[in-house]
């Protein structure tokens, strides 16, 4: 059972006060499932088959829905001891290719992990520690390592460089994705010289391409004023030639504000895309347009198409696609992959949209225990295989997170 507009709202309201929010969010999360627990912990689309990918004595993981774990039938992901919880000194997790470890990361969260990603057809990135936060490229072909002195966030498409925020400010103000390996004290509310850098592989170059004193100075709001400010979710276009990312900030006791904005490869000619205040997940349909879950005065939070430097705007069908959720576009532009947050009974709906059509296709529902709240929550963070019969999601229906891999080929076929 959903939550009603009038939750929803109350919700909005509580967010200008986490903390809050989060003991009454947890409490009344916890009545409603009494009141609505489900029958089943999955229900699947008759046309659909479901496959657990890891050992079956661990549990594993992907991480975020901006990118996919497969590429030529072979799948990346993260795996680890069933017993695992994450802390501020955290523990070792492995990252595996098919059913061989390749590599290991103590750098990592519940919700991205250490950031593994495919950066080419046979390259393998994620971060890790070791005396700094740094990056490790494995040549998975040539079974070569390279270490980048370097964190990274969202690799450029041709593989060269890739833009990076600073984790440790990160993991202060937004811990559900940083890492903890160092002290997140030394850092301060806003820093003029802190932003989006650009690191070249080749030669380690750093290049501060958009800084917090260009970003404040960049239609400033009076909320701006003694706040504490990041930039997260970098996202950079399918060719490359720019990016879009978050602007928060957060007044102490006065709530989390966000902005999106887009940039040229350099960090120029700087757009705002969405600035009512509220902006959460979204992707690249194509190299102008944008889809995501944003605020608009006066029309609602809804998904909307934004025309990327024009500010053009439509939103997608409200009716079908009443909540937020983690949103990936297939290859034909033509299918929207989404999911929903868990309702009354602890339920998550995986959704096909069909955007030319305007039609909706439920994948399914996958049961959420209670004690996978918060930073420890499990999202579907749905993402499409390479050749899109296949989707693949991170799920705790069996009371473990693991990663599946859902067969969608009868229903994109059809």
């Amino acid at each position: 059972m959903e939550f009603s507009k009038k939750e929803k709202k109350i919700a909005n309201l509580l967010s200008r006060f986490p903390g809050l929010k989060k003991i009454i969010k947890y409490t009344y999360q916890s009545i409603n499932y009494l009141a609505y627990r489900p029958k089943d912990k999955i229900v699947l689309h008759p046309a659909v088959s479901i496959k657990r990918i890891g050992a079956d004595d661990k549990g594993s993981f992907f991480g975020y829905f901006q990118h996919s774990p497969d590429l030529e039938g072979r799948i990346l992901y993260h795996q680890f001891d069933k017993k695992t919880v994450q802390k501020q000194n955290i523990a070792f997790i492995d990252i595996f290719l098919d059913n061989t470890k390749i590599s290991e990361t103590n750098s990592w969260n519940w919700q991205q992990g250490g950031m593994v990603n495919w950066t080419g057809k046979h390259c393998i990135a994620h971060n890790y520690y070791d005396s700094g936060y740094k990056c490790r490229i494995i040549d998975a072909k040539n079974n070569t390592v390279k270490t980048i002195p370097y964190p990274f966030y969202s690799f450029f498409p041709d593989g060269n460089s890739f833009l990076t925020l600073n984790f440790k400010r990160l993991a202060r103000v937004s811990p559900a994705y940083g890492y903890f390996n160092e002290s997140t004290r030394p850092v301060c509310p806003y820093d003029p010289d802190d932003g989006i850098v650009k690191i070249e592989i080749n030669d380690y170059s750093k290049k501060l391409l958009i800084s917090f004193q260009e970003l404040t100075a960049l239609k400033p709001k009076e909320t701006m004023k003694n706040s504490w400010h990041w930039v997260n979710h970098i996202n950079i276009a399918p060719d490359g030639n720019r990016f879009m990312f978050f602007h928060r900030w957060y007044i102490p006791g006065g709530g989390i504000f966000s902005r999106l904005i887009s940039a040229n490869k350099e960090g120029k000619d700087l757009f705002i895309l969405a600035d009512d205040d509220m902006v959460s997940h979204c992707c690249w349909k194509d190299n102008q347009t944008i889809i995501g879950w944003f605020r608009k005065k006066g029309i609602g939070d809804n998904y909307y198409h934004i025309r990327d430097k024009s500010g053009e705007f439509s939103m997608l069908n409200n009716t079908l696609l009443k909540q937020d959720g983690h949103p990936g576009i297939s290859k034909n532009k033509q299918w929207l992959l989404t999911d929903t947050y868990p309702d009354k009974s602890r339920m998550s709906t995986l959704l096909l949209y069909n955007i030319k059509e305007d039609k909706i296709i439920p994948l399914g529902s996958f049961f959420s225990p209670l004690k996978y709240s918060g930073e420890y929550r499990c999202d579907l963070h749905p993402r499409f295989s390479r050749d899109n019969k296949s989707v693949f999601i991170d799920s705790v229906y069996e009371g473990t997170r693991h990663l599946y891999q859902i067969d969608i080929a009868g229903l994109m076929n059809g």
